[in-house]
């Protein structure tokens, strides 16, 4: 019986052995990953890092105009810049109208007759 012991023991000896050998080579391939992931991930965090501050500012300057915007549309001042887009549109209308009488030609061939005078 001790000898089967020993055998036995000599047996789970070698086996130790070889389970310890095949855990340091998995440790090594694993920290040989982790040297080539590591740096790739930070490269990732860096790239994802930098995209979120840009939308981030984007969306901060959109904003800002949008309440530009809107702080105008609820001022005094909207209810004068109206009044003057709509003189600035009549007035439009009426030299509309007066190219469309021909008073414009009219005016010009009488200051081309004068200046040639």
């Amino acid at each position: 019986m001790p000898e089967e012991i020993e055998k036995l023991l000599k047996q789970t000896t070698e086996d130790v052995r070889e389970a310890k050998k095949t855990l340091e080579e998995l440790a090594n391939e694993v920290a040989a990953l982790a040297d080539i992931v590591g740096p790739a991930l930070e490269k990732q965090i860096q790239a994802l890092r930098s995209a979120r501050m840009t939308t981030v500012t984007e969306i901060q300057q959109a904003l800002g105009s949008l309440r530009e915007i809107r702080k105008f549309f609820l001022e005094e001042d909207f209810n004068k810049e109206m009044q003057r887009l709509e003189q600035f549109v009549k007035l439009c209308r009426e030299i509309k109208e007066l190219k469309d009488l021909g008073l414009f030609d009219a005016v010009a061939d009488t200051l081309l007759k004068l200046a040639v005078r």
